[in-house]
Order: structure tokens, then sequence, then C-alpha cells
């Protein structure tokens, strides 16, 4: 595969009838910290509905090797919220599908081990994860991780290995695979006649509702709704059971997959969302031209805001891949001189965009700071309380969407 390809069919019933919704222009990839200030390549993107079938995807597929070979993120570098939300998941999923210490638990994408940690105190696990140096931190963590992508030799290794796991799991990994065909079909040839899938992604009602813009990057190819995975998984005789919601990355769906042939009972929760969906008309273009609209008004609102009081020197709180996209969305690189965040990771990197330069949070860095613009918004209370300690000092706060 070259370094990118512009997706022209929709990633799940196959259709070319593509309409662009949102289009973010060219930028790098939002997560390529950068230790000096070289130049990043850009790519575009742009949001796409299927007016077939409804489904959201990405324009634009770049090489995993790409985005995964220098990968840094890890799950408990990221916050403790994540890494106790993957303890009450495991918690739950144990007592709600009865495992024992004779079942195994398969965690594609697992990072760092994080969330198998915690079901490796009932059951045997092992993780599938292609960022290597992340698998020998979860290796040496204890976490049996194998370092590469899942796919055709992976299968064959579990096969070989006769690990056919009750649970199989894929938590905000679903949405960055590109051939979600080829991986269901591969998924289901280790799963069992009582093998659940589980998946947990960021869901496109929340996307629109909640004005999760800047969840959609390169990384992210694919934003679900329940009917038109429904219907998806159905060619692989497969069915959607129940739904779980979740505050996970501001707002995600755990949906449960089993085998046609598992007598478990498709739960009222299925048909609610499928009907609300149709009712909000979410798989049509009229949502995301909607979430667009209120966006550019939020674009003019900080921008005349800015304007308006001349700041000498305005800093931004968050240095993730959602912050990239909502810096380059908003047009903010010029205006902000730091970033900060408590991710040890980025700290003294430079954004992948516009090169700005990432710190911890230390408000004497420079006294003439007089304005911080909360990038990080959906997690604007975590933030107001770290902020506190400096209340003595003068700065205007910015919270976007208020």
């Amino acid at each position: 595969m070259r370094n990118f390809y512009t997706k022209k069919n929709c990633r799940l019933c196959n259709s070319t009838k593509l309409k662009s919704v949102i289009d973010f222009g060219k930028m790098p990839l939002p997560d390529e910290f950068l230790k000096n200030k070289k130049k990043n390549i850009v790519y575009p993107i742009k949001l796409m509905n299927c007016q077939n079938c409804g489904f959201y995807q990405n324009s634009t597929v770049i090489n995993p090797k790409i985005i995964y070979k220098n990968y840094i993120y890890e799950t408990t570098s990221g916050s403790k919220y994540l890494s106790d939300h993957f303890k009450s998941y495991a918690k739950k999923v144990i007592k709600k599908i009865k495992l024992n210490k004779k079942d195994y638990v398969l965690d594609i994408g697992s990072n760092d081990g994080t969330l198998l940690k915690f079901f490796k105190k009932k059951t045997k696990v092992i993780g599938v994860e292609p960022a290597k140096k992340i698998a020998i931190l979860a290796n040496n963590n204890n976490i049996k991780t194998i370092p590469h992508y899942f796919n055709v030799n992976t299968v064959n290794e579990l096969k070989k290995n006769n690990i056919f796991p009750k649970i199989i799991t894929l938590n905000n990994t679903f949405a960055n695979i590109d051939n979600i065909y080829l991986l269901v079909k591969l998924i289901k040839k280790i799963m069992q006649k009582n093998s659940v899938l589980i998946i947990e992604t960021s869901y496109a009602g929340d996307i629109v509702n909640k004005k999760i813009f800047d969840w959609i990057y390169h990384e992210h190819l694919s934003y679900f709704a329940i009917n038109p995975l429904n219907n998806f998984f159905k060619k692989f005789e497969l069915e959607i059971y129940d739904i779980e919601k979740s505050n996970s990355k501001g707002g995600s769906v755990r949906i449960y997959i089993k085998r046609k042939q598992n007598k478990i009972q498709i739960k009222n929760i299925v048909n609610k969302y499928i009907k609300n969906e149709k009712n909000n008309k979410l798989n049509t273009t009229r949502s995301f031209n909607k979430l667009r609209r209120i966006v550019d008004m939020e674009v003019k609102k900080i921008r005349q805001k800015i304007n308006k009081k001349n700041y000498k020197f305005i800093a931004g709180y968050g240095a993730s891949a959602t912050t990239t996209t909502f810096i380059s969305y908003f047009k903010l690189g010029k205006k902000l001189k730091v970033l900060f965040d408590d991710n040890y990771l980025k700290n003294k990197t430079f954004n992948p965009h516009d090169k700005i330069p990432v710190r911890k949070l230390h408000l004497t860095l420079n006294k003439s700071i007089d304005c911080i613009i909360i990038l990080a918004w959906r997690y604007k209370k975590l933030i107001l309380n770290k902020l506190k300690k400096f209340k003595h000092k003068k700065l205007d706060i910015i919270i976007p969407f208020e």
C-alpha cells in the first residue's frame, strides 16, 4: 500500500454513492507530536456519508505502518479515568457473561494491556498490538501480547495454540481499521458457538449531539451508528444483541455481538437505537450538516472574542489528536504560544500542525499569559479544577461550546 489512498466505496455496503459532509482540508497525523520543528506530511480529510446505507467514513486511508510505526499513545499515560473505565468494563463483562479461569479474553489493539490486566484476575488473556514498543511494554508487564496486526497469520497462530476466546474485544480500534469486512471474517474463524464479540467505539449520535467534531481525524476511519452496523453483521450471520452507553471518549457505545445460532435473546435496546436513529435521520447528511453549522458558528464566536480582547499571550490546554483537529479547524495555530498537557509523553514536544510547544502546566512559564483556551473542552471540569490553584493570576479562560 502506498502512503495513502482515497476511499471511494462504502466500508460497510460497498456502494460508491458517497457524499461529502465536512471538509477538514489537509492535516498532518494529529497525534504525531514532534521532538523538533521538522515539517510533517499533510493528508486530505473529508467526512463522507454513504447514500445507500447511511454509514459515515473518512475519505482518506493512510498506510497503517505510517500511523503506528512510532505510535506513542499509552492507555495508562492518557488518564486515570481510562484506567478506571477499563476496570469497570472488565468487572461488568466478567459478571454479565459469567467468565471463569478457563475462558480466554482476546483484545485486538490491546495497547499496553490495561484492559486485559483487569480481566486477568478472573480469566486467561492475550492481546494483539501492532505498535511493537507498546507490545513489549505489555509483555514486560506480564500481559501476553502478540506484536503484530490482527491478520491471517495471527489467527493461524491463535488456532495453532488452541486459543478460541470466549470474549473478543475491540476498544476504539474497530473504527481504525480499513478492511473491516476481512477483520470480521477473521474474527469469526476463532469464535466459538458461545463466543461474544464486544466493540466499544465512538457513536455517531454522540458526535452530533455532543458536538464532538474533533474526534474526526485520519486515525479514525469510521463513525458508527447501530442501523448500518446491524445490517453489516447480518452478512456474517452475526447479530447485535445488546448495547450499553459509555462515557468514554466523550460518548461511546459498547456493542455485544453473537453468532446467530447462539440462543441469547436480542434485547429491546437494539431496536430502540435503530428506531431513534431513523426518527432523527442520523444516517443522512442532515445530522452532520447541522453539526458543521454549529461548529462554524463557534469558530466565529471564539475568534471574535480573541480579536476583541487583543490578548498578548494565549495558551491552550490539551495536546492530543483531538486538540490538533480543533486548533486546525478553528485556525488558532498563530494565536497559541504554548500548549499545556498532563501526559508526560507529550512534554517538550511540538504539536504536529503548527509546531506549538507543549509543556506541563506551569503558569509562571511566562508571566504575560493572559488567556487560556480549554482545547480539551470535554474535560473542562477536570481542567478548571487544576487551574484553581492559579486563581491569584488574572486570566481569561475560554471554554468552547458554552
